[in-house]
């Protein structure tokens, strides 16, 4: 027992830290209030974070589709016009028109892309692909540009090249023909050439494109700048060169999402040298070869097709019935997906191109309803003709049964090959 004199020292000694405790679980209680609240705050700004994305990733889509779609009838008119009788001023003036659309359409590819990109919805499809075939692809694609500006453009690969890899064929050309069309655009006289090579790795390849040109060249302290959004090397590029400034940071972006880095070397003056290096999967040999290898045409190889169009907007019914038209197919329009199912009850079709947005019932149904409708001998070979361009809209297709797939807006030759591939085979293999 404490002494008589020690008691109110300790009653105070415990009152104090009887205070000192309650203090102290009330600022753990404040602390604690503080916290929740933050973690709330926190929710609340992931959570709208989610919305806004979800809303910028589909407004990216309703762009693409409201972009592509009137884009489809300005290419798709001048190629059938540039084929017409035509003089030598009037040929001018479509080859410009159709120039216009390309760089238009490029501008807008490149505005959607870095909008998927920043939404994170970038997506990649690996395969097996031929890395030499890619480069020929890519210049093959830009040599009209170059042979406007007198430029000369080559192309190399090293003997010891695979022939076949595994990455993403579509977004490795698009890198090149960003690289070669910044390279173009650039270069007012000179040269361009691409190399391609490949090392070993443990766990496949290290894939290397390097795009050389004569242009006028990076100054050292622009070089970190081109490859950010929407910049150029300096404030009078976009007038004098034209483009959106967003190739080569959509470059860069999906050079990274494959795993690689881009390298510049350069001389103003005298030119520059982007390097691309990515590592790529190993392909089973001859898988590449086997997906690019054209099936044996048949003996329906040349005949006329009767091809249903199932489209709402009347000036892309315009477009794809002139091309059909002039291939010597016949043609039949319908506007809806319910008139198509009508029309195909009442008669065949080899083939029915299906855009997928209509209203009412879209294409994605509609097709459900062929494959589920018709009898096997009835089923036509279908072409999505859509200007949703996606991996999961490729993907949606095949999965209700559709047989090939066209991004708006669509070249002549895309399309003469996709249905030279349904006369090739004869029917659709949903027929069976």
């Amino acid at each position: 027992m404490a002494p008589a004199g020690d008691r109110p020292r300790h009653r105070r000694r415990e009152e104090e830290l009887r205070e000192a405790a309650e203090e102290l679980e009330a600022r753990v209680q404040e602390r604690t209030a503080v916290l929740n609240a933050e973690v709330l705050e926190r929710r609340r700004a992931e959570q709208a974070a989610r919305q806004a994305s979800a809303v910028k990733s589909a407004f990216v889509a309703q762009m693409s589709h409201e972009l592509r779609t009137p884009m489809n009838a300005i290419i798709g008119l001048s190629d059938l016009l540039a084929t017409s009788r035509l003089n030598d001023e009037q040929r001018i003036w479509v080859r410009t028109v159709r120039a216009s659309g390309d760089a238009l359409l490029s501008i807008i590819e490149d505005i959607l892309d870095f909008s998927r990109i920043e939404a994170g919805g970038l997506e990649l499809d690996r395969a097996a692909l031929d890395p030499a075939a890619v480069v020929a692809e890519a210049v093959e694609i830009i040599a009209p540009a170059a042979r406007a500006k007198g430029l000369r453009l080559s192309w190399g690969a090293d003997p010891g090249l695979p022939a076949e890899v595994v990455s993403d064929r579509s977004r490795l050309c698009q890198v090149l023909l960003n690289l070669l069309s910044n390279a173009v655009k650039f270069t007012p006289a000179g040269s361009i050439e691409v190399a391609v090579a490949a090392s070993p790795r443990d766990d496949g390849w290290l894939l290397s494109f390097a795009v050389r040109d004569t242009g006028v060249g990076v100054a050292p302290e622009a070089r970190e700048r081109i490859f950010e959004p929407f910049a150029q090397a300096d404030a009078s590029t976009s007038r004098r060169f034209g483009g959106s400034g967003l190739g080569l940071s959509i470059s860069l972006r999906l050079v990274e999402a494959l795993g690689g880095v881009i390298k510049l070397e350069s001389e103003v003056g005298v030119g520059s040298t982007f390097t691309v290096e990515i590592p790529v999967g190993r392909a089973l040999a001859g898988s590449a070869a086997l997906d690019a290898e054209p099936s044996e045409p048949t003996a329906a190889a040349g005949r006329t097709l009767r091809i249903l169009v199932t489209e709402d907007d009347p000036v892309n019914q315009m477009v794809a019935e002139a091309i059909l038209t002039r291939a010597g197919h016949a043609c039949v329009l319908a506007t809806s997906g319910q008139e198509a199912l009508q029309l195909l009850a009442e008669a065949p079709f080899d083939v029915v191109l299906m855009d997928l947005h209509m209203p009412g019932m879209n294409g994605f149904d509609t097709a459900r309803r062929i494959r589920e409708e018709l009898a096997p001998g009835r089923q036509p070979w279908i072409i999505a003709l859509t200007a949703a361009a996606t991996v999961d809209d490729r993907r949606r297709c095949l999965e209700v049964g559709m047989d090939g797939f066209l991004s708006k807006p669509v070249r002549e030759a895309e399309l003469a090959a996709a249905l030279a591939e349904a006369m090739q085979v004869g029917r659709s293999p949903h027929a069976a």
